[in-house]
């Protein structure tokens, strides 16, 4: 069994404000070190505990393991973090994915939004109001293109691939398959950020053209789009711009 210099039951507390070990080995030990601190810190404590499950059953040496678990964090770093920013067209998700944008965190653009004004740009465009489903595939396609793109760390995206079959269901337009397989393949990490109905802050503008009422039931279909692909929703509380970004920017640190 591996020596430590000092070592904890799975039961103890780690650390001042540290939440408790979620699991371990029955009787296996931990050291306590700064790597522990620094992973805890860093929401890593997973890749510990795949590395304690390899050191119980492996018996590896307290320099391997220390190595291991070094490699399992970095791993994780470079790993994106795959955030949606999602809601009713017009509730104010966009104007807090700018705010953050300011604040260094990498933010995708609105899909359906850039389309939007490309397709306006074209003599014969593909729009909406128009032709939604042959729309709906352009949305998909530079969804998938977008969730592709990827860098490290946190990427956060002003709508993702549940938001289409809302979309379509609001449209009464059957969901292809082929959008089903898409939603099983490409997969976002929780929490989604969800962005309830505020009237007082709508608008109607020449790309967003639903009304209010249609922009509130566009925002329940997202709402259990995204809760029956088994993510977690948290809604942003209604409030200024600014202490909109600072709630989801502590949720962040927490992840």
């Amino acid at each position: 069994q591996m020596r430590t210099a000092r070592a904890f039951r799975p039961e103890e507390r780690i650390g001042k404000g540290v939440r408790e070990h979620p699991g371990s080995s029955p009787g296996f030990f931990y050291p306590y070190t700064a790597v522990h601190r620094r992973a805890l810190a860093r929401g890593a404590w997973r890749a510990v505990l795949a590395v304690e499950h390899l050191a119980f059953h492996k018996s590896l040496s307290l320099g391997d393991f220390f190595c291991k678990v070094r490699m399992r964090i970095q791993k994780m770093e470079k790993t994106p973090r795959r955030i949606v920013f999602t809601g009713g067209p017009g509730f104010g998700k966009s104007t807090v994915l700018r705010i953050l944008a300011e604040r260094g965190f990498l933010c995708v653009p609105e899909a359906p939004r850039e389309l939007i004004i490309e397709q306006q740009a074209l003599d014969n465009g593909i729009l909406p109001q128009d032709n939604f489903p042959r729309f709906a595939d352009l949305v998909l396609d530079r969804m998938i293109r977008q969730f592709r793109d990827t860098a490290e760390g946190f990427v956060l995206y002003d709508r993702g691939l549940p938001d289409l079959p809302a979309y379509l269901s609001s449209a009464r337009i059957e969901v292809p398959a082929g959008y089903r397989k898409a939603l099983d393949y490409y997969r976002y990490d929780s929490p989604v950020f969800y962005f309830p109905p505020w009237e007082e802050i709508y608008d109607i503008d020449g790309i967003r053209y639903e009304t209010f009422e249609q922009a509130v039931r566009i925002g329940e279909l997202i709402r259990n789009s995204y809760s029956a692909e088994g993510y977690q929703v948290l809604e942003v509380p209604a409030g200024p711009a600014e202490e909109r970004a600072d709630f989801v920017a502590k949720q962040l640190e927490d992840i």
